[in-house]
C-alpha cells in the first residue's frame, strides 16, 4: 500500500492553479479534484489518460517527475457501483435522465453509454450548457444524447417522470448559492 496523508483542502477557482503548482513542485504526490473543478483542471494537466480525454473531465491528478497526468476514475466507479447493486442491469436499453452538465455528468454519460442504456437525456439549470454537452459527446459516443430546453416546471416534471436517473448536479451541496434557486427545491 501507499504511505501518506489524505486530507480535504478547500480550493476556490483562483487557488486551483496554485494547488496544481504545489503538486508539480512535489509538495503533494497526487490530488483529487471535485466540483466545480473537474473540467477547469484539464488545461493544467500535461497529459490525460484516455478515459479522462474521452470524458473531458479529471478527478485525479498524479505527478510523474515534473509532469502532471490527469485521470478520470468516476466512470469505472459508477460502473462498479451500478453493476454491484443491480446485477440484472435494469438500465439496459432504457432512457436515462442525468441531472447536471458538469464533470460528474460527463462521467455518468460515458459510464451509462458503456453499460448499454438506450438513450440519455440531460436535465440542467442551464439548457445551453446541457445542449453543448449533448452535442459534444454525441459526436463521440453512439448512444443518443439529448438536452431538451424546458422551463422550470417542465424540467421538474421530466425529472419526476424518469425511469432511471442519476444526480450529477451540486444541488444540495453546502456553500453552493445556486442550489437555493434550483427548480427542484421550489414548490
Amino acid at each position: 500500500g501507499l504511505s501518506g496523508d489524505y486530507e480535504l483542502i478547500e480550493t476556490d477557482a483562483h487557488g486551483l492553479v496554485r494547488r496544481v503548482r504545489m503538486l508539480r513542485d512535489a509538495e503533494f504526490d497526487g490530488l483529487n479534484v471535485t466540483i466545480p473543478h473537474k473540467e477547469y483542471v484539464l488545461p493544467l494537466c500535461d497529459s490525460l489518460a484516455s478515459m479522462a480525454a474521452t470524458v473531458g473531465a479529471v478527478n485525479t491528478l498524479v505527478r510523474d517527475g515534473e509532469s502532471i497526468r490527469g485521470y478520470n476514475t468516476d466512470v469505472s466507479g459508477l460502473e462498479q457501483a451500478l453493476c454491484g447493486c443491480w446485477p440484472r442491469a435494469p438500465w439496459q436499453g432504457r432512457s436515462v435522465t442525468i441531472q447536471g452538465a458538469g464533470g460528474a455528468a460527463r462521467a455518468a454519460i460515458v459510464a451509462l453509454h458503456r453499460l448499454g442504456v438506450g438513450s440519455i437525456r440531460l436535465a440542467n439549470r442551464s439548457a445551453d450548457r446541457a445542449s453543448r454537452l449533448a452535442q459534444e459527446l454525441s459526436g463521440t459516443l453512439s448512444t443518443p444524447i439529448s438536452a431538451p430546453a424546458d422551463d422550470a416546471a417542465a424540467y421538474k416534471s421530466r425529472l419526476e417522470e424518469r425511469r432511471v436517473g442519476y444526480e450529477c448536479s451540486s444541488r444540495g451541496s453546502p456553500d453552493h448559492e445556486h442550489t437555493k434557486r434550483h427548480p427542484m427545491t421550489t414548490h
